[in-house]
């Protein structure tokens, strides 16, 4: 339940915006909730609020994000209930073993969900956090393991269905007209973006083009709740991909452009990029650009149009495969960028937080202990697969004082003084639906989902309710404790770091270039590479943060250091096929090398001009940033 950030000068409530989109989540919502509820007490389930604690956490804006997150919530309950029972039944009667297998189990799975993205992540955390649930939570009473494990099923399945069947009669198929409607804008946006720089016209610095980057990326999670929407997604999916990557090529070429076009370059070179535009823009017929290049910068030119070009029908044939189910779309796959040392951490805070847990259980002999240890591994858990779980932790704090005081007003004020469903219904579902709210709008968005866990975790509604005010304190204790724990871990023993997180991208950037400095071919196809380079620098300008102009110095730095891999890609690839041996690493041979090229009597085919562009590209390239590259330990000095 995210929501993009909204200026300072924007107005709190935004009519046309915010409340029809946000109020129809919220009804949505709310109505699984209760029909949740109201099945759970028919059928007189044991775990009646677990019902209710999985649509707070299923629920999503649109239905598709609903079904990809459901299926992999029932994938991670299940697997997670298997591996509690085994754990029970090797270890029944030997608490420390349990304790300590259960730790290292939850942290292998944060580390899994660390490096995963979107719901698969959160499934993969899930099956962490059950054994817990299932394990922990009857570690007296092992006998019935096997019985906790079938009503956590059936509670889990019960809040599935609920959000399902209230989806399918209230909602529409939002997310795939939603991903349709912004990839025809995105494309229409690269083409502007596109002709402008065949004009002549220089394109912004390099952090506005990390962030069209990071934009067009951020659409393939959209693309996956898309395929979840409709019977031939999967197809679909392909050509959002497609279309995906075609924008990544075709705003990477329009930016070489722009630079290469800031250079004295011929009349016949000129006229090559404006029949490119013509192209683009419709006006002329798709054909071949027939330019013989005399020198290396109009190959470099010719070399980046035709690529513009190329990927421009990608992109029209992925947007028609995604708008009609039908097409050629070619596979691609859209590589991430994995921290695995981010994740190994992400690993061993969960296992802090859950040994300090395990600890109090052990020596406070307090009734709620076991409340908080299942309580904390499954929050502990949650924030582990975040990118920065510090934040979270601190983000909890303040979701657990207004949660509980409406979970107390309602259900020791307003809930013992009527009795049956409907003014349970009007009570519970009131509050429900102003933290729907809450967690749509952008200045509440990060709060929103913890109101929602909070709440339907204290308040634990049952067939039977006792309304026991100690019981509900005991168990706002738990979470208070539970979330103490956690800022210990996430905050103050093992904090994130900024700095490293960002070390580690550019060592990553750094250590390929290495590579293609030998002549070591990613093992990507061109496409893939690209897209894992601009996946790259989007979670390098994510932990840079506010945009300072020694940040943007660092951020230009490595978008020029992959762009260089690229061009050392190219020239490697050209000269392999023409079976010629790669010059030396010094700028100046690689250029004369390509001047060499344009000058032979060889043709002038296309991976000619290849070679040559990428010799030139990767010489200019390497003169600019001799220093950096000689400090950063990519070149010998």
């Amino acid at each position: 339940m995210s929501a993009t950030t909204a200026s300072p000068t924007e107005p709190l409530l935004e009519l046309p915006g915010f409340f029809p989109d946000a109020i129809g989540f919220a009804l949505r919502t709310t109505c699984s909730l209760l029909l949740a509820y109201l099945v759970s007490f028919t059928i007189q389930l044991d775990t009646a609020s677990s019902a209710g604690l999985c649509v707070a956490i299923v629920a999503q804006p649109t239905p598709g994000m609903t079904t990809s997150k459901a299926i992999y919530r029932t994938i991670g309950t299940i697997l997670g209930g298997i591996a509690a029972i085994v754990l029970i039944a090797l270890f029944p009667q030997d608490r420390t073993m349990l304790l300590c297998l259960f730790a290292l189990w939850l942290g292998a799975c944060t580390f899994v969900a660390s490096l995963l993205r979107d719901f698969r992540s959160y499934g993969a955390v899930l099956c962490g956090y059950t054994v817990g649930i299932i394990a922990v939570a009857g570690i007296d009473t092992p006998d019935a393991a096997f019985l906790s494990a079938l009503n956590r099923v059936a509670a889990i399945l019960i809040g599935i269905a609920s959000v399902a069947v209230v989806n399918l009669l209230f909602s529409r198929m939002s997310a795939f007209h939603d991903l349709l409607a912004a990839l025809q804008q995105r494309v229409a946006d690269a083409e502007a973006v596109s002709i402008a720089a065949l004009a002549g016209h220089k394109l912004p610095r390099e952090p506005l083009t990390a962030r069209i980057g990071a934009g067009i990326l951020g659409l393939r999670t959209q693309a996956g709740f898309a395929a979840a929407e409709l019977p031939d997604g999967r197809n679909r999916r392909a050509g959002a991909t497609a279309t995906i990557a075609g924008l990544l090529g075709m705003i990477s070429a329009a930016r070489a452009i722009s630079v290469a076009l800031q250079q004295p370059t011929s009349e016949q070179t000129r006229r090559a990029m404006a029949h490119a535009s013509a192209q683009l823009s419709g006006s002329e017929p798709r054909a071949a650009l027939d330019c013989p290049p005399e020198t290396p910068i109009a190959a470099s030119l010719l070399d980046r149009a035709n690529e513009l070009l190329s990927q421009h029908d990608i992109v029209r044939d992925g947007l028609r495969t995604l708008a009609e189910g039908e097409g050629t779309s070619i596979q691609v796959d859209l590589p991430e960028h994995r921290d695995w040392i981010g994740a190994a951490l992400s690993a061993v805070r969960t296992i802090i937080a859950v040994g300090l847990g395990a600890v109090f259980c052990i020596y406070a002999g307090w009734s709620g202990a076991t409340l908080l240890l299942v309580q904390q591994a499954a929050f502990t858990a949650l924030l582990g697969m975040t990118p920065n779980p510090s934040a979270g932790a601190v983000n909890f704090c303040f979701c657990l004082p207004p949660a509980a005081l409406a979970a107390g007003v309602i259900g020791y004020l307003v809930l013992p003084q009527t009795s049956g469903f409907v003014p349970f219904a009007l009570a519970v579902g009131g509050v429900f639906f102003l933290f729907c709210l809450a967690a749509r709008h952008p200045k509440t968005a990060a709060y929103g989902p913890g109101l929602l866990l909070y709440f339907a975790l204290i308040l634990s509604p049952a067939n039977t309710e006792s309304f026991d005010l100690s019981s509900f304190m005991n168990n706002v204790m738990v979470q208070a404790l539970a979330v103490l724990f956690m800022l210990i871990a996430f905050r103050f023993i093992l904090p994130v770091s900024r700095e490293r997180r960002l070390f580690r991208i550019a060592d990553s950037i750094g250590q390929r270039l290495r590579r293609s400095i030998d002549g070591e071919l990613p093992r990507h196809g061109p496409i893939s590479a690209r897209c894992l380079r601009f996946d790259r620098l989007a979670q390098a300008q994510i932990w840079l943060g506010r945009e300072t102009p020694a940040r943007v110095a660092v951020l230009e730095r490595l978008s020029a250091f992959s762009e260089l891999d690229s061009a050392l890609r190219r020239a490697w690839t050209g000269m392999r096929a023409l079976g010629l041996p790669m010059p030396l690493r010094e700028p100046d041979a690689m250029e004369a090398a390509s001047t060499e090229l344009l000058a032979s009597d060889r043709p002038k085919s296309d991976m000619l001009v290849h070679a040559a562009a990428g010799l030139y590209g990767s010489a200019l390239l390497m003169r600019q940033h001799h220093r950096a590259l000689q400090r950063y330990g990519v070149i010998d000095a």
